[in-house]
C-alpha cells in the first residue's frame, strides 16, 4: 500500500514539472509579451503644440494643513484641474511657465495649504511656501525652474 501511494506522489510531482516547464517555453515566444515591452517615452503636448517628454516635467506636492481631505478643493494647472484633495497631499506635474492655482470655490471655509516639496531644479513655488484659499481661487503662482 505504502509503495503504491509512493508511486503517486512520485509520478504526480514528475507530471507537475514537466507542464511546467512546457509552459515557460511556450510563453518564451508568447507575441502579447513583446508588444508589451514599451518602445518611446511617453509624450505629452506642451504650449505651441510642441511634444514634451512626461520625464522633462517637475513635480510640486501640496497639503493640506488643517484638514485631511477636501474632495471638491481641487489644484489647477494653467486653468485645468490637475489634482485633487482626496487625502492629505496632492502632487502635481509642472513645467516652466505653468501657472498653479488652488480652486477652493466649493468650500465656504479657509483652508490652509503648504507646498511641502518640489522636485530638484524647481525655484518657484517654493517649498514651505503657504497659502490661505477661503471659497475662491487663489494664484500661487508661475513655475519658475532652475536651468
Amino acid at each position: 500500500m505504502k509503495m503504491g501511494l509512493e508511486r503517486i506522489l512520485i509520478a504526480l510531482v514528475v507530471y507537475t514539472a514537466v507542464t511546467l516547464v512546457i509552459i515557460q517555453v511556450l510563453q518564451i515566444n508568447d507575441p502579447m509579451r513583446q508588444a508589451a515591452v514599451p518602445v518611446t517615452v511617453p509624450k505629452q503636448y506642451g504650449a505651441a503644440g510642441e511634444t514634451v517628454s512626461v520625464l522633462q516635467k517637475h513635480a510640486v506636492t501640496f497639503q493640506l494643513k488643517n484638514y485631511s481631505l477636501l474632495p471638491m478643493a481641487r489644484v489647477l494647472v494653467n486653468n485645468e484641474p490637475r489634482g485633487i484633495f482626496d487625502n492629505r497631499y496632492v502632487t502635481v506635474l509642472v513645467g516652466e511657465g505653468d501657472m498653479i492655482k488652488i480652486d477652493g470655490t466649493r468650500y465656504d471655509r479657509a483652508i490652509d495649504i503648504e507646498v511641502l516639496d518640489v522636485s530638484k531644479g524647481v525655484v518657484l513655488p517654493a517649498a514651505g511656501s503657504e497659502f490661505r484659499v477661503e471659497g475662491n481661487v487663489v494664484a500661487v503662482g508661475k513655475v519658475c525652474l532652475n536651468h
